[in-house]
């Protein structure tokens, strides 16, 4: 999954995503997997040798480009889509991190993890939780991707979380589970 070993780095900030799921009570597995492949598809750029998956990223893009955006300087960082103002203002308000005023605080993993797990769990970012798309027997990875608001990577997000939960469950996926990916 990982393409070999992990940085320390990489440890480090898997588990801090995991003792964020723990600290926020997201203990189904399908949820962590999901949060995991965000946080996974968010990070993966191999046009950056230097940026490690699962560890906080910038939005893609060349610093040029990136201050040509609307929301310049509030595009995405951290593990996920957190693009605006008033998504910085409400994670600051949160989690009293004054990322208005330093949008590079969610580079650090602590704080990243804690952005990530607690806004999918909650519904920060667009009113969506987690839950309303994976509980029970249904995992709808695919519509789980508006918890972030990211339609248009929805697909590759859905694959990832498949392999994640593999991963997470060490063993074969629970055949009495319905997914949609």
């Amino acid at each position: 999954m990982f393409g070999g070993k992990l940085s320390d780095l990489q440890l480090e900030c898997i588990n801090l995503i995991l003792d964020e799921c723990e600290v926020n009570d997201v203990g189904d597995l399908r949820h962590i997997a999901f949060i995991f492949a965000t946080a996974y598809h968010f990070t993966d750029n191999p046009h950056n040798s230097e940026q490690q998956i699962l560890t906080p990223a910038i939005e893609r893009g060349a610093s040029f480009t990136l201050k040509g955006m609307a929301v310049y300087p509030y595009y995405s960082r951290g593990y996920c889509i957190i693009r605006g103002k008033h998504l910085y203002r409400r994670e600051s308000e949160r989690t009293t991190h004054d990322l208005i005023y330093d949008p590079d605080l969610l580079l650090i993993p602590s704080i990243a993890s804690n952005s990530i797990v607690y806004g999918m769990a909650n519904g920060v970012y667009f009113g969506r939780r987690l839950d309303q798309f994976i509980s029970g027997k249904m995992a709808d990875y695919n519509k789980a991707s508006r918890v972030v608001g990211d339609i248009k990577n929805r697909f590759a997000v859905s694959k990832l979380a498949v392999r994640f939960e593999y991963w997470l469950r060490g063993s074969a996926i629970d055949s009495d589970l319905i997914y949609i990916i």
